[in-house]
């Protein structure tokens, strides 16, 4: 339990909510490009090759799929 001190110092800041998906922005149906795809190890148990892809909507946002 902190302190009034404590409180007054530093207030709580509420807990934002991030969004899962921003490049989609409320619209799947979005079109994407695929930028780049290559076959990348995986750090998992077994080291398996697994397909990756590079892929950006026409926007800033970029990820890996």
């Amino acid at each position: 339990m902190p302190t009034i001190k404590q409180l007054i110092r530093n207030t709580r800041q509420p807990i934002r909510n991030v969004p899962k998906s921003p490049a989609l922005r409320g619209c799947p149906q979005r079109r994407g490009t695929c930028t780049r795809g290559y076959v990348g190890l995986v750090q998992i148990m077994s080291w398996d090759k697994r397909k990756k892809t590079f892929s950006s909507i026409n926007d800033p946002y970029r990820g890996i799929g």
